[in-house]
């Protein structure tokens, strides 16, 4: 193994033995225990042979090393990356021709967090041993390529849109009632009063009015990378609002409440 003096110049004060080769050839050696390095420090020059055992794997600053190792555990073990869904909502999105659902991710850590993805699962049915994963059409919104490399800053919240409405409703029909509309997406199983409201108020009812709901679920998987390599996940739900809004019809001209479901 031959290396210029010049390279190791910098670490040479860590190694216990350094001797000189015969007069105009400034050959050295140095010794760390039975591995043995022969640095030629003239240009073109044949070097003195050593009696050496050369050891591929020998570092002037492997203590150095291993004590930058420990550190960086420490660093990662006492400052955990990590995110969280904090909400979810149907948002319209300039570059797609449909609302899309979308999903805001908070990084809640004092580290970055990389290579993040999003994977749904549809609930496991009777018969199957785990999740079936389901694609929708990614949005245009979000170039594909950064998508693939996709990163949240320290204390950052990023909003990703994921899946169209219309193949929400398609996903969910198995469950929802055909004459039940999409009113909304949230984090918690029961819909919100405001989203509720919003919704009744949008068919211009504010008297005489049966409403009714349900909810279709799915299982979200958020996988994502540490800046010291290290692989997270985790799995969370969102929730799919579905309703039906009806007039009540009086009965004997007398005033009915509003009844919700």
């Amino acid at each position: 193994m031959q290396i210029t003096l010049t390279a190791l110049a910098a670490v040479l004060y860590s190694c216990p033995s350094f001797s000189a080769g015969a007069e105009g050839v400034a050959n050295a050696q140095i010794v760390k225990g039975d591995c043995n390095i022969v640095i030629n420090a003239v240009n073109a020059a044949t070097p003195k042979p050593f009696p050496t055992k050369y050891c591929a794997n020998f570092s002037a600053t492997k203590d150095t090393a291993d004590a930058l190792v420990k550190i960086e555990k420490y660093v990662e073990a006492s400052n955990p990356t990590k995110l969280d869904v904090v909400s979810a909502q149907i948002e319209k999105w300039v570059s797609d021709d449909e609302g899309y659902l979308t999903l805001s991710l908070s990084n809640i850590s004092s580290l970055p967090a990389e290579k993040v993805k999003i994977r749904f699962l549809a609930p496991v049915k009777p018969g199957e041993n785990q999740s079936r994963q389901i694609n929708f059409t990614p949005s245009r919104a979000i170039p594909a390529a950064m998508l693939k490399n996709l990163g949240i800053g320290s204390k950052d919240t990023t909003k990703i849109p994921v899946a169209p409405i219309s193949e929400l409703i398609r996903y969910s029909r198995d469950t929802v009632p055909t004459d039940y509309e999409l009113i909304g997406a949230g984090t918690t199983p029961e819909a919100p009063d405001d989203l509720i409201q919003k919704y009744i108020q949008g068919h211009g009812l504010i008297h005489n009015y049966s409403f009714q709901s349900t909810t279709s679920s799915l299982g979200v998987q958020v996988l994502y990378e540490t800046i010291f390599g290290g692989k997270v996940n985790f799995l969370t739900g969102v929730y799919l609002y579905f309703g039906k809004v009806t007039v009540n019809q009086p009965i004997d001209g007398t005033k009915q409440e509003n009844s919700i479901e």
